[in-house]
Parts: structure tokens; C-alpha cells; sequence
């Protein structure tokens, strides 16, 4: 698995926005998936499909869009995961859509870790 990360000075200077926006976005996509990013030393890493997810919320948010929908339909878009109606009827089925995902990002972030510790070596 050769994926590419990115920090998060490199993903500001390339959407054109401060590194505090991209904490902004990042915080939200946390929020509903549980985990985004890997934190790693004092930066923070994307992988390539957090950059496609954080890329088509950024450009979606205008006067009329606010962030917090832009990363709702980004969510549903790059992860399958639909937030938009979120109500005590379906929460406990998107904890485990959540949570099933979010196992799926920390054991490629894992892999991630221990090839980039590899190749180091």
C-alpha cells in the first residue's frame, strides 16, 4: 500500500487557506467519523482520501453553504456515510458505520506507520 500523506501546511497552501481552516475542517469531519488525520510529531498527515473528502467540502462551502454541510455531503460522498438526518432513531447504526470505518483508517494508518518506519530504516 503506497499512499501518499500530505501535512496540513501543504494541504492549506494547496486549498489556499490557513492551517487554522484546515483544523476548522478537520475537527468536523472528526466529529462524525470518529478519527481523520494521523497526527505525527508536532504535524498532521492526510491521506489521500482525506484530502479528496476535505478538497470537495472546502469547495462546496459559499455564502448560502455553511462548512458544516459541505463536510456532511462530503462525508456521504467519500465514505458512504449518511449524516445528513442524523436522529436517535439511527444513531446507534451510525456509531457502528463509524466505527467499523474508523477501524478500517487506524489499521491503514498502522500499516502506514510501520512501512514508513521500515523504509526509514
Amino acid at each position: 500500500m503506497d499512499e501518499k500523506l500530505i501535512n496540513q501546511t501543504e494541504l492549506a497552501k494547496m486549498l489556499g487557506v490557513s492551517v487554522s481552516t484546515i483544523a476548522r475542517y478537520r475537527e468536523k469531519f472528526q466529529y462524525f467519523l470518529g478519527t481523520f488525520s494521523q497526527p505525527m510529531g508536532n504535524s498532521v498527515l492526510f491521506n489521500e482520501l482525506e484530502v479528496d473528502a476535505m478538497t470537495y467540502a472546502k469547495h462546496r462551502v459559499s455564502g448560502t453553504v455553511f462548512m458544516l454541510d459541505a463536510v456532511k455531503k462530503a462525508i456521504k460522498k467519500f465514505y458512504g456515510i449518511d449524516v445528513q438526518d442524523v436522529g436517535c432513531e439511527n444513531c446507534a447504526m451510525l456509531e457502528s458505520e463509524i466505527a467499523y470505518k474508523d477501524e478500517v483508517i487506524r489499521q491503514q494508518h498502522t500499516l502506514l506507520s510501520t512501512l514508513t518506519a521500515r523504509s526509514i530504516k
